[in-house]
């Protein structure tokens, strides 16, 4: 049974659920090609949308290769019937003109838009977190522009869903099945 106490936690968990959801326009959208979540943030700095991203387990998005730089482009930079600049986890933050992933994953791609990266062209303060251009920037659909980070654009989240029991209890027996049969040819 209900006591006082047990509703008011309920009551917490519900305002705390509604304020994070407040936080992001859309998601979980699931990228087939790799099975990661995605989130479409409301739009806020660069910083600030690595921390909603973080809230929930996740970074600003790694683009890997064309078609996943195509798939977010689709998904999001024209959520709602309106254009979208879109921060992703790029930056050159910790040495400039080096840039590097947030997730800490190796750089293996990059699309940027001609001129760039270009740290503001010596008009701009440093720039240093890369964003999408929007579909309607006249740049490439789909390329890249380094900026300054206090810039107020959606942040596209993403979330690599952690392997369920199951699927950890199928590769331990595939390993152990591949593990026995190498010694067994011994």
């Amino acid at each position: 049974m209900f006591e006082k106490k047990h509703f008011a936690l309920l009551a917490c968990a519900m305002a705390a659920h509604n304020w994070g959801q407040a936080q992001f326009l859309t998601g979980p959208t699931v990228n087939p090609a790799n099975g990661h979540f995605f989130y479409l943030t409301v739009a806020t700095n660069w910083n600030a949308a690595e921390s909603l991203a973080l809230s929930i387990s996740g970074h600003l998005v790694t683009i890997n290769n064309a078609a996943e730089d195509a798939w977010v482009f689709g998904q999001f930079s024209n959520f709602g019937g309106t254009p979208r600049p879109l921060w992703i986890g790029l930056n050159d933050v910790a040495q400039e003109g080096v840039f590097a992933w947030i997730s800490g994953e190796p750089v293996t791609y990059l699309n940027w838009s001609p001129v760039e990266p270009n740290d503001g062209a010596g008009v701009f303060p440093t720039e240093e977190h890369v964003h999408i251009w929007n579909p309607d920037s006249g740049w490439p659909l789909g390329s890249w522009n380094d900026a300054q980070g206090f810039l107020t654009y959606n942040g596209v989240v993403e979330v690599i869903p952690e392997p369920s029991a199951m699927q950890l209890l199928i590769a331990g027996v595939l390993f152990a099945s591949l593990a026995s049969l190498r010694f067994s040819r011994s």
